[in-house]
């Protein structure tokens, strides 16, 4: 099949480009799901506007304008847009391909106000959303339906198993993690440490976090003041953002994802890895996260205030820590477990043949039956 991404988000990128930068979770996403595609013997364009030609990784990559969509994508059999409502807009065009919105954003948010036009929602032939969570609530705000279609763990990390001990084994504090944008809870989290290190002494915080992944400068960055009191707190190496494989690599290595976050998760790509990875999930329970996290996540409620949401962070680290520690045997068990529900489940090959099976469902006439 003949199968066109677009993004309109103005980052510039590859396929290739999450395996040697930071890059956010939506994109990322869409490299990895296009190049497993077309490891599958399908014809994937990655469309943006500005973006060079260039072949990568079996996707090809170009530019886009609404004043050729029609002429680009009509032969397609599906056009999926990430996550921006543009359908109207391109049906304007004259494009009569199959639009699929591939959906991330909450609800609530900026992005997906233009839904509440009737005419953009009519625009498309189906929305997919990243979880039931998230279709749930499209549907109660403006009566939309969809498939819903999960999202997976980087390919680096889905081909090397952990072979580094738990904490638990090691019989020393554990080494926390944070890789999520920098503004989805890691004031919570830097509140937090101080009080989960006079529990734990030696626990460690390695952050990978800062707005490269919305290819954003430092000079820039609002929240640089939260990477100065990083590198200033004892225990937390303050790292910032790295590509997919190092991340891989890290993860692979530490033992708690600690994730303190307020912010409406539609899915969450870095819980999949950390639990794919071995570690052990800490987090909130907020939006999507305990239908990611499934039975393994360890989620707590969030409280009224940030103090107050800070301490109960703190002391939900502490808890869980020694709740393993006293059967380390079943909590051997259930991370292995944890380890292999989320590497089968969350692949991104088992995603493409998803995607290629309602795509096809969608597009009765594949492009190459066309006269």
């Amino acid at each position: 099949m003949k199968i066109a991404f677009i993004d309109t988000s103005g980052l510039t990128y590859t396929p290739e480009t999450p395996f040697l930068q930071p890059l956010g979770g939506t994109q990322s996403a869409a490299c990895f799901l296009s190049s497993a595609l077309a490891a599958q013997g399908h014809k994937v364009s990655l469309l943006s506007p500005g973006a060079p030609e260039a072949l990568v990784m079996g996707v090809r990559c170009a530019g886009f304008d609404f004043g050729t969509a029609a002429a680009e994508l009509n032969d397609h059999d599906a056009v999926i847009v990430l996550t921006t409502p543009i359908a109207a807009r391109l049906r304007q065009a004259g494009v009569t391909a199959p639009l699929l919105n591939w959906q991330h954003k909450a609800v609530g948010s900026n992005g997906a106000a233009p839904f509440a036009e009737p005419d953009e929602r009519a625009a498309w032939t189906s929305t997919i959303f990243v979880s039931a969570y998230q279709r749930d609530t499209f549907a109660s705000k403006w009566g939309m339906t969809g498939e819903v279609i999960g999202n997976a763990i980087n390919p680096t990390l889905a081909r090397t198993l952990r072979t580094a001990p738990s904490f638990v084994e090691r019989g020393e504090d554990p080494v926390l993690f944070y890789a999520s944008a920098p503004g989805r809870g890691l004031d919570f989290l830097l509140m937090s440490f101080p009080t989960i290190r006079k529990a734990l002494p030696n626990v460690r915080l390695k952050i990978f976090s800062d707005q490269a992944m919305y290819q954003i400068r430092p000079e820039n960055d609002e929240f640089s003041v939260y990477y100065e009191v990083a590198r200033s707190l004892p225990g937390i190496d303050y790292v910032g953002g790295i590509s997919q494989s190092r991340l891989a690599e890290e993860m692979l290595s530490a033992d708690i994802w600690a994730y303190p976050t307020t912010f409406i998760e539609t899915s969450c790509i870095v819980m999949m890895e950390g639990a794919a990875a071995g570690c052990m999930l800490v987090g909130s329970d907020i939006g999507a996260l305990r239908e990611t996290s499934g039975r393994f996540g360890r989620l707590a409620p969030l409280t009224n205030s940030r103090s107050g949401w800070s301490g109960a962070f703190a002391r939900n680290i502490v808890q869980e820590v020694q709740r393993a520690r006293q059967d380390p045997a079943a909590y051997g068990q259930f991370i292995d477990d944890q380890m292999a529900w989320f590497r089968t489940q969350c692949d991104w090959n088992r995603r493409a043949e998803q995607w290629s099976a309602l795509i096809q469902e969608l597009a009765p006439v594949s492009a190459n039956q066309r006269p």
